[in-house]
């Protein structure tokens, strides 16, 4: 063995030197689908490009060249009908032969977000493709458009920035989906995580940023990855960071070896912002002995930490929760401590709050002490009561930003920020339908028309915030609480027919639908409750009142 070759100097290279290709696998491991990497042109994003495009030419993984996976036939309108335009990498594909010649959609794309806050950032933008091209990697310029926000400006680009790189995916997903079903290919493609840049340095910024707030086990865990996140919109979209563990210097060194340019962001030295701040505190810290390396590992271990504890909460009081197929989240919460009741409860209101905004861990802490006597309030665009004994309830509140939206014939999508996914039946013939909240005014109209209704004490305030199906003001279908009717032992059949009945006076039902006869689950219209799932927390759908 050579003094090169020693393992002390092998491991000061890898802390402190380029990242080296037998590097590249352990980085990238768990990447078996597509990836759109989010490139801004900085040093960081600029190495995960280079790494990135390295280990797919060394990898030559067949995960890497074959993007669709077997699934359930895909229902979709024709390709003419879908207002979504080609990826511009597949803007020369016509159908599913020529894309399945290829091997699928390109493993790598590469998006730039040119968010107009800066003199330059149209030509940073310009850069990133030019740099991508070089590498034969497909590249789009993203516009965050529209006015820009005075103060909170950083949090405002991170939530436009993420809902312009997760338009492109689902779009993309979207038209592949609908040309493998226009080919009869009973296949759909996989999904693209976006991958970002972050590095151990950011881990160690975040870490501290959060242990100034007095963040728990979840804030602490820092940046996750992978990560699910949600938009405003309430799609659902995957994060990969692949460079959690490696050390910025590292990235820069790999670029300087190479010879690759990169663009310097100035806003990275302004010290309005926290993160600023604290990245130039980092350099106090290291004088201690306290590097960024050290706060990142730590971090790591305590989101080890934090997944062994969910996966203990999952396994037992979570499975304690009744979610009436998402008309209100129900649990006997007073036989678990103070901090599985939190965890518990955070997670319910994820779930049923919908586009509401979130509630913060202290106000959720606070909640659970009040938990002992009759509580009646409000909390993450929720309703939360309890009878002072053991049931706590959590539904949606109603009037809260609850949206309105317009489906045509097979068209489906997300309401609610995700609490539920809608959807419409492709043989449909009646037009399009607009989806709200059901309401407490077509609640009482549904007691009072469908006899034994309203002997099933439903809450009324919960029912009311269900998804319900309209046609010109004409309401059409409530699938939640046509499946929340029917799962009644005794009752459940007959009521059902009865709702359906109460239900299906629309002129023009689905082709073959013969509403007179016709049991719950056979619908034009469906609404699948989504929320339970968002929350990471298993649904056990429950007919208990």
């Amino acid at each position: 063995m050579t003094a090169g070759d020693a393992p002390g100097r092998k491991d000061a290279r890898r802390r402190d030197g380029a990242v080296c290709d037998d590097e590249l696998a352990g980085l990238f491991s768990g990447m078996t689908g597509p990836l759109a990497l989010a490139v801004s042109g900085g040093a960081d994003s600029m190495a995960l490009m280079h790494l990135a495009a390295r280990w797919v030419r060394l990898a030559r993984s067949e995960a890497w060249t074959v993007t669709v996976t077997v699934g359930d036939e895909v229902q979709r309108p024709a390709r003419s009908e879908l207002p979504i335009a080609a990826p511009p990498w597949l803007a020369d594909v016509r159908d599913a032969d020529q894309l399945e010649a290829r091997g699928g959609p390109p493993p790598i794309v590469v998006l730039t977000v040119d968010h107009g806050l800066r003199d330059g950032s149209s030509a940073d933008a310009r850069f990133v493709a030019a740099e991508a091209r070089k590498l034969g990697l497909p590249c789009r310029i993203l516009r965050w458009e529209g006015p820009k926000p005075t103060t909170g400006v950083q949090e405002a680009a991170r939530a436009a920035r993420r809902a312009l790189l997760l338009g492109v995916v689902e779009d993309e997903r979207a038209w592949v989906d609908d040309l493998l079903a226009c080919g009869e290919r009973k296949v759909r493609m996989c999904e693209r995580s976006i991958a970002l840049a972050h590095h151990a340095d950011d881990q160690a910024e975040t870490f501290l940023m959060r242990l100034a707030r007095g963040s728990g086990l979840d804030g602490l865990s820092a940046i996750r990855s992978p990560e699910t996140f949600r938009d405003h919109a309430g799609r659902i979209g995957i994060i990969m960071r692949p460079l959690l563990a490696v050390p910025g210097a590292r990235l820069r060194a790999t670029l300087e070896a190479a010879g690759l340019p990169w663009r310097e962001d100035p806003s990275n030295a302004d010290r309005r912002f926290e993160r600023v701040r604290v990245r130039q505190a980092l350099e106090v810290l290291a004088g201690l002995g306290i590097d960024p390396t050290a706060i990142a590992a730590s971090a790591g271990r305590l989101a080890a930490a934090r997944f062994g504890y969910q996966s203990l909460i999952a396994d037992g009081p979570a499975r304690s929760v009744r979610w009436h197929h998402g008309m209100m989240a129900e649990c006997d919460l007073f036989r678990w401590g103070p901090d599985v009741s939190v965890r518990l409860i955070q997670s319910m209101l994820a779930a049923c709050g919908g586009e509401a905004e979130p509630a913060r861990l202290a106000q959720v802490e606070a909640l659970v002490a009040r938990l002992a006597s009759d509580t009646h309030e409000t909390l993450g665009g929720c309703r939360v009561t309890t009878d002072g004994a053991s049931r706590l309830r959590i539904f949606r509140e109603i009037g809260r930003g609850l949206p309105v939206v317009e489906l045509a014939a097979g068209a489906a999508q997300q309401w609610d920020g995700g609490r539920f996914r809608i959807a419409v039946d492709a043989t449909w013939t009646g037009g399009p339908v607009a989806v709200a909240a059901l309401g407490m005014a077509d609640w009482a109209t549904l007691k009072r028309g469908v006899p034994g209704l309203a002997e099933l004490r439903l809450p009324a305030a919960a029912v009311a915030t269900l998804p319900a199906f309209r046609r010109d003001g004409h309401l059409l279908a409530v699938p939640t609480l046509e499946r929340i009717v029917a799962a009644r032992e005794e009752s459940g059949a007959v009521l059902a027919r009865s709702l359906r009945r109460q239900l299906g006076a629309d002129p023009a039902p689905a082709r073959g639908d013969d509403r007179t006869d016709l049991g719950p689950d056979v619908v034009p219209f469906r609404a699948e409750f989504t929320g339970a799932s968002r929350a990471d927390l298993p649904v056990s759908f429950r007919s208990e009142n």
